[in-house]
């Protein structure tokens, strides 16, 4: 599988779509059809944005395992991973929250004569 993440600061649909395979006649090299997912879509114009490409294999295997997740969510039945993570994200914030707090300011400090 191979990612490839850019900026978008332009809002876009995603997008899913499959690339038949071919082979590069310049240098030989064939090319396994592929699946691309752009989740913050293509706007027109120069872009940047997201992309996501695998193999159809691959593809299969995420969009079960996408899909088997999504399920469990929706029933309230979240990933230990994904719990860690958010409680991670949440400690280091306060820390950093309470860093700012206690942190003095320079204009706090009295003057240097």
């Amino acid at each position: 599988m191979y990612v490839q993440l850019t900026l978008n600061d332009e809002d876009g649909v995603p997008e899913v779509y499959s690339t038949p395979p071919w082979t590069d006649d310049a240098d030989g090299r064939a090319e396994t059809a592929r699946v691309v997912v752009d989740p913050v879509g293509r706007p027109d114009g120069d872009r940047a944005g997201v992309l996501l490409t695998m193999t159809i294999g691959e593809a299969l295997v995420l969009g079960r395992r996408i899909t088997e997740i999504a399920e469990r969510a929706a029933e309230g039945h979240f990933s230990q991973r994904g719990t860690q993570w958010r409680k991670e994200v949440q400690d280091r914030k306060r820390r950093e929250a309470w860093n700012v707090l206690m942190a003095g300011s320079d204009d706090d400090s009295p003057a240097e004569s």
